[in-house]
């Protein structure tokens, strides 16, 4: 419990309620944006006292989420909310409505990539958001906290967006963060979040299934604690369904151009990450030409081998990865890292038409012929509900992973459906791909939220002209492309036999054996 008042709380806000047939209730957006431990960073350094709390921890820990409590607790001069992935848009709100509630006074301060992109519409039907940041926040929130406790001049708080007289002010975007600022920043101060060592156990999957114990649950989705590697920002893709290509970036946060951070900065990220009691860190930042790339990664995997970490990596490639990123890898990180690369269609047409086409088939498996070889390990990713994809697409898609996997047996094959996010050149652009949104304006994705029945598992959120529809989708993805059981046309039943072994109380038996096997754990 905090000794004395904090000038700035901010209040983590998971998707609290989903639902899923087979599985149940669950919570999930288990993640706090990774630059929020970067803005409560500056504002430390700047001299505010600034705490992050979890609401679905403090839900786990108390079986309820009780904002008088908190507020009471941390009495805090401004709250802020992130409201970074869509899925937030429904809770994030709830939330803020019900701190106004019980202080109409209290200022409540929202961000993050949502917020960024809906902030005038936020702004004109949410009164319980009294201010957004738009873009990269590590200067405006400080300087906004300056102002807040100052003069109260809101037209110099660069990003910001606030009310003057009933109408809503937008100040330019003009602030992003550039190499100085991200190097010159700590994203892995983990202090900073009440109950950290509960977040970190939190984080071995990336939901929590209502009922089931961390223990039971890493058990059955087999999963280890990983956090990313803030390596730099900005992006030169326009992958047409992600909120952070290049044209969303450009649009949305004013980012032109690629900032890296330093090679000392990331190494003291990963030795936070390692003390603080993960197992992995996940390294997603691919923007360079391969020779470039090649250079960076050389000199930090070199640097990371010095420092004997006990870490594996996850690392992320945009492009194929060389022979010498191979040899690399292969000598300076842990023996269980992996290499992510994502094909998404086996079609190249279909990739072309969606800005992913970024090597050839042949090329693909000419590089994993050499993964093969050097004895690394690595996950190919394919994405389906892809604009203008055809029935017969996906039956290929099926056949050639399965040619895949024979020929390649340290290969592993992930497969997950598109889902329409605010900013993107699928949102922006809709028209080019062939599509009909169903969501468009934040309102759109409040609604949607708000019924725990729809979530990620099922859902495009767009039509695709002359395609398979939604519906058929989930039918085949739950014959074929399962990312749990591997059953085909007895998937249904089985999703049905887990569904009455849930509620025979299944979940509670599992935690009874997994308490007495796995006592200290």
């Amino acid at each position: 419990m905090p000794d004395d008042k904090t000038d700035i709380l901010f209040l983590h806000v998971p998707k609290l309620h989903s639902y899923y047939r087979p599985l149940g209730d669950y919570m999930f957006i288990l993640y706090i944006p990774v630059g929020l431990l970067g803005v409560a960073d500056q504002l430390d350094k700047n001299g505010f006292k600034t705490r992050i709390v979890h609401l679905g921890i403090e839900r786990e820990k108390r079986g309820k989420i009780d904002l008088a409590r908190i507020l009471e607790d941390y009495k805090p001069k401004v709250v802020a909310l992130d409201l970074h992935w869509h899925f937030q848009s429904y809770d994030a709100i709830q939330v803020a409505e019900s701190i106004k509630k019980l202080n109409p006074d209290m200022p409540v301060l929202l961000g993050g990539l949502t917020a960024s992109c809906f902030a005038e519409e936020i702004m004109e039907r949410h009164a319980c958001i009294d201010y957004i940041i738009r873009g990269e926040a590590e200067v405006p929130c400080v300087d906004f906290m300056r102002e807040f406790q100052g003069e109260r001049d809101f037209s110099k708080v660069p990003n910001l967006v606030f009310r003057d007289a009933g109408q809503t002010q937008m100040n330019d975007v003009s602030f992003v963060a550039d190499e100085n600022i991200l190097s010159a920043t700590d994203y892995t101060n983990f202090s900073f979040i009440e109950d950290s060592p509960k977040y970190v156990e939190m984080l071995c999957s990336w939901m929590t299934i209502e009922g089931l114990s961390r223990k039971s649950q890493a058990f059955l989705l087999r999963e280890e604690k990983g956090y990313p590697v803030i390596i730099g920002r900005g992006c030169v893709n326009n992958c047409y369904y992600c909120g952070g290509s290049q044209a969303a970036q450009k649009k949305v946060v004013n980012r032109k151009g690629i900032s890296f951070r330093s090679v000392p900065a990331i190494l003291e990220s990963i030795r936070d990450i390692e003390q603080a009691g993960f197992d992995f860190a996940m390294i997603e930042f691919d923007p360079l030409p391969t020779q470039n790339a090649d250079r960076f990664y050389r000199q930090l995997f070199s640097e990371i081998k010095s420092m004997k970490t006990r870490l594996n990596f996850l690392v992320e490639r945009w492009r194929l990865p060389s022979d010498d990123f191979l040899q690399s890898f292969k000598d300076c990180l842990g023996e269980d890292s992996r290499i992510h690369i994502a094909l998404n269609s086996q079609n190249k047409e279909v990739r072309r038409k969606t800005a992913m086409d970024f090597f050839d088939n042949e090329e693909l498996e000419e590089c994993l012929e050499r993964i093969e070889k050097k004895n690394v390990k690595c996950t190919l990713f394919f994405t389906f509900g892809m604009p203008e994809e055809t029935h017969r697409d996906l039956i290929e898609m099926i056949q050639y992973q399965k040619a895949l996997k024979k020929r390649f047996k340290s290969l592993s094959i992930k497969t997950w459906m598109i889902e329409i996010e605010p900013g993107s050149c699928l949102s922006q652009f809709p028209e080019k791909f062939n599509v009909v949104p169903e969501r468009i304006t934040f309102a759109d994705y409040y609604n949607y939220h708000g019924i725990p029945e729809r979530n990620h598992f099922e859902a495009l959120g767009y039509i695709r002209k002359g395609c398979m529809s939604e519906s058929q989708l989930i039918r085949f993805r739950c014959f074929y492309m399962c990312p749990l059981f591997k059953l085909k046309y007895l998937a249904p039943f089985f999703c049905i036999s887990l569904v009455l072994a849930r509620k025979l109380g299944f979940y509670r038996i599992l935690n009874w054996v997994m308490d007495r096997v796995r006592p200290g754990k």
